[in-house]
């Protein structure tokens, strides 16, 4: 993987270790014996976050030197994180686990929801959408989850969210999917004009 942590600062990984250039990828230095699973996040406050088959860890210091964090070895999936700074991850195994202390810290969050095979997960504004063969929300910080109007099981093992401004979310499966209040209800959208399988957005 490969991650861009500021203006010139890079972040790659390989089967051994984890490198870091900061001059734009020209030279590279071995900053620890990681191996990286998933790309970095950048917090507001500039802390790193990344994922690794070892855990979670973070940097303080733009990614010269990592520490552990509680969650557990090797997650999958992607970081989000809401508009009150709360972390969220989810794994196909061991589903969603939140952080309200940017990330030192990570706590299950399931609560209301049926199929623990999370596939997505994915914030608008406060609110944060996951996939588990429905479309799930939590508007709690992830205390509770509940389903969503989109209907269950796309023929597609992913859905894929975009937000695009204030509350309006798109999603794809087999279709599209539109919602425009941050993901409680969805209205399908055509695709005719789209030719083959839809696999990405943007």
């Amino acid at each position: 993987g490969l991650s861009r942590l500021s203006q010139n600062v890079l972040l790659a990984g390989s089967d051994k270790a984890l490198f870091r250039s900061t001059n734009l990828g020209t030279t590279w230095d071995s900053v620890a014996a990681l191996i990286l699973s998933r790309r970095a996040i950048v917090l507001s406050d500039g802390r790193i976050l990344l994922k690794t088959y070892q855990g979670i860890y973070f940097s303080d210091d733009n990614g010269v030197s990592w520490q552990p964090t509680s969650a557990p070895t090797n997650i999958g999936g992607y970081f989000t994180v809401n508009s009150t700074s709360t972390v969220f991850t989810a794994d196909y195994y061991k589903g969603i686990f939140r952080s309200t202390d940017r990330g030192y810290s990570w706590t299950e969050s399931e609560v209301g929801i049926v199929n623990s095979t999370v596939k997505n997960v994915f914030a608008i504004g406060e609110n944060v959408l996951c996939y588990a063969d429905v479309t799930y929300r939590t508007t709690d910080k992830g205390f509770n989850w509940e389903k969503t109007s989109v209907p269950p099981r796309s023929s597609l093992y992913f859905f894929h969210y975009a937000k695009t401004s204030g509350d309006t979310v798109f999603a794809i499966s087999s279709s599209f999917y539109r919602s425009a209040d941050a993901g409680a209800t969805w209205l399908r959208l055509g695709t005719a004009s789209v030719p083959g399988i839809i696999n990405s957005l943007a």
